[in-house]
């Protein structure tokens, strides 16, 4: 690691701490961070700044549904991607994030819709109901 990292560490991509090129995908690995603490809470990567700066260099990113259960399962593969240590396996542009996180959104919500009319078709006793 050279003498002077540039940015906030919990934010930077891998290859701004091996000093390699960065890009418009080392932006979307910081827009991937946000994300996660958002809707996690938590930084991806926990500890003290050398410990961090290990962590992003050659740590994969705990699973956001790790850090807070309450989260879609398919949220992880969505932000796990934002965060993957090679740029070139991150999404084409901030479009196509948005894009997977609308997708994975809308998934959570429509199965959390039938959860509930299930949970009400439980209650009124309607058993066939509910299990369709």
């Amino acid at each position: 690691v050279g003498e002077q990292l540039r940015g906030t560490l919990p934010y930077m991509a891998p290859e701004q701490i091996d000093e390699q090129t960065s890009d418009k995908r080392s932006d979307l690995y910081s827009l991937g961070v946000m994300v996660y603490v958002m809707l996690t809470g938590h930084y991806p990567y926990q500890g003290l700044d050398i410990k961090i700066i290990v962590q992003i260099a050659t740590v994969e990113a705990m699973p956001p549904t790790i850090a807070n259960p309450e989260l879609p399962q398919n949220i992880d593969d969505v932000l796990l991607r934002a965060l993957h240590k090679d740029p070139a396996q991150r999404y084409e542009s901030c479009g196509d994030f948005v894009a997977a996180l609308d997708k994975a959104a809308k998934a959570y919500m429509q199965n959390n819709t039938q959860y509930a009319k299930a949970m009400e078709l439980v209650e009124q006793q309607d058993w066939r109901a509910a299990l369709a």
